[in-house]
């Protein structure tokens, strides 16, 4: 998930459930995000809820489920969108030195997006 400049507005009468859309039109923070991984809490066979807490050893072997590991694909990146300038930003980090000073990166997406440095 995108992260935010901002805190979405508080949506007064409705629920107080968080929806995605509650943030899509707020300004995003280039080429930063969190991977969130959301997934039903572990139950017992009667469908009680369990912890990692939990006296009995077997019930507490199976509060917690190992994530799988992001390369298998089992994570969706649908309302991660990137931007064109996102793309050309990671050009140039991967073909950069790790001691290049970050005005020298930013010089570059400048001169990428036609921007004069002296506007900022």
């Amino acid at each position: 998930m995108p992260i935010f400049c901002e805190p979405p507005e508080e949506r007064k009468g409705t629920s107080k459930l968080v929806s995605y859309r509650d943030y899509v039109q707020l300004e995003r923070i280039s080429t930063a995000s969190v991977l969130l991984r959301v997934d039903y809490s572990s139950t017992d066979e009667e469908g009680n809820f369990i912890s990692i807490k939990d006296r009995n050893q077997d019930v507490r072997a199976n509060a917690y489920i190992e994530p799988p590991e992001y390369r298998t694909g089992e994570y969706s990146t649908l309302y991660y969108l990137i931007t064109e300038e996102e793309k050309e930003l990671y050009a140039i980090r991967k073909n950069r030195s790790i001691n290049k000073p970050l005005s020298e990166i930013m010089q570059k997406v400048c001169e990428v997006n036609n921007v004069k440095v002296s506007d900022y």
